[in-house]
């Protein structure tokens, strides 16, 4: 999906980021696929978001890495319905 140049997906993929929180996860996903690295202070950033979900969390951390960046330590999140389930797993 990498395009080269074409700012505009750039700008709309981090417009719909910072400003469409119910399709963070999927904004995220798309930036980790376009392959600009310029995202990875945003989504890194995004990491710290006391509002995100488990899953919203997986897929901004899985972009930064697919970009080339540290996403840092794993957090935790008591509570959330998916993180929940995925501790039982182990």
């Amino acid at each position: 999906m990498r395009l080269p140049g074409r700012w505009r997906v750039y700008a709309h993929l981090t417009d719909m980021f910072r400003n469409c929180p119910q399709r963070r996860a999927f904004a995220a996903k798309l930036l980790g696929r376009y392959g600009d690295t310029r995202a990875v202070e945003m989504l890194r950033a995004a990491l710290s978001f006391s509002d995100l979900t488990y899953f919203e969390y997986l897929e901004i951390r899985n972009a930064v890495e697919e970009l080339g960046g540290e996403a840092g330590p794993e957090r935790e999140f008591y509570g959330d319905p998916d993180y929940e389930y995925m501790r039982g797993l182990n």
